[in-house]
């Protein structure tokens, strides 16, 4: 009896210690259910995002027809003005000096002109006197209509409707003949954004591509805009093509200078193989890595991709030839070489 009852428990030992192994192994190798996707082409207008400068379409750089001392400025910086208005002017002691200078020649070309012409209807003064006196008066006539309009543009008025943007000199300062000292804006509800992109940016960019434009004066707001302009040679500052984007008309008051965030939404669209977001796993800026199964098996392989952009939870990939078809979605990040799947699509 006792040794029946030996034998009853060393096999119940050994049944236990059977079972216990095998739940073991089935613990250590358990199967994962996922969902698969085939990679797919698609054809995919990436956005181009940039940030720019808001300015008035019509800008004017203001300055004198001559040089000279800067007398008296009208207007400061940021002020609105209105056509024809006074902005600055220069010390016209020289000048009004020279243009009393050239009205005595002009009266005294007059003069030597009357007398020679008097003088050759009595035959006394040769024809060649004359026509030399002639030529004197129509010189000085020359020189007081130039001394007269550089009186003129001795002082700067606006030329339209607008406001003054920048103010580049200071009172008692001497300028040069043309010398930029206002930078004006005209009126109205006209703006542009000017930005910069970059070489493969540019030839994604045509004219009247549409563009969504943000300021921080306009938190949550989204305004319209379009291409209008693209540069032909990049810029030698920074190597960046600038494009010019026009703002359509709004209600909002804009101020030159604002800092634009723009994303540029080309009509033109690109082939690229995309999967979901999803079957990424361990992405950096080179890549990452997908799960894919392994043939007819419950297997899986890990297979490294080239990430070109994501846009809208899919990931644009380099996909040679379509070699990449099917890939693990739902319970990828579960996964290793080693895992068993179950496929529930």
């Amino acid at each position: 009896m006792k040794t029946k009852s030996l034998l009853l428990s060393i096999f119940l030992f050994v049944f236990i210690w059977s079972c216990s192994g095998t739940d073991e192994e089935t613990a250590q190798t358990p199967v994962i259910p996922v969902k698969t996707e085939k990679a797919k082409m698609e054809k995919i207008s990436r956005p181009v995002h940039t940030s720019g400068i808001l300015t008035p379409v019509s800008q004017i750089k203001l300055s004198f027809k001559i040089g000279g001392i800067i007398k008296k400025w009208y207007i400061n910086e940021g002020s609105k003005v209105k056509n024809g208005q006074l902005l600055a002017e220069l010390d016209q002691s020289e000048i009004n000096a020279r243009v009393n200078q050239a009205e005595s020649a002009f009266e005294k070309a007059r003069r030597d002109f009357a007398r020679i012409k008097s003088l050759y209807q009595d035959s006394v003064a040769t024809i060649e006197q004359m026509q030399n006196a002639e030529t004197g008066l129509q010189v000085a006539e020359a020189d007081l209509k130039i001394a007269k309009f550089n009186l003129k543009h001795s002082a700067i008025y606006a030329p339209a409707d607008g406001s003054i943007l920048v103010r580049m000199a200071e009172n008692d300062e001497l300028v040069a003949a043309g010398q930029p000292v206002y930078l004006f804006g005209v009126s109205g509800n006209e703006w542009i954004v000017r930005v910069g992109v970059s070489e493969p940016d540019l030839l994604r960019l045509a004219i009247d591509d549409p563009a969504d434009v943000s300021f921080d004066a306009y938190p949550g707001k989204v305004f319209q805009a379009r291409i209008t302009e693209i540069a032909e040679t990049a810029s030698p500052m920074n190597g960046t093509f600038e494009i010019e984007l026009a703002m359509q008309k709004n209600k909002e008051v804009f101020k030159s200078g604002f800092i634009a965030k723009v994303e540029v939404h080309p009509v033109k669209t690109e082939e690229f193989y995309t999967i979901p977001i999803e079957a990424l796993v361990e992405a950096d800026e080179a890549g990452g890595y997908v799960y894919v199964p392994a043939g007819e098996t419950n297997t899986v392989k890990k297979v490294p991709v080239d990430v070109k952009f994501v846009q809208d939870n899919r990931v644009a990939i380099f996909n040679p030839n379509g070699a990449l078809d099917l890939v693990v979605t739902d319970g990828s990040n579960y996964l290793n070489e080693s895992s068993t799947i179950k496929i529930t699509n």
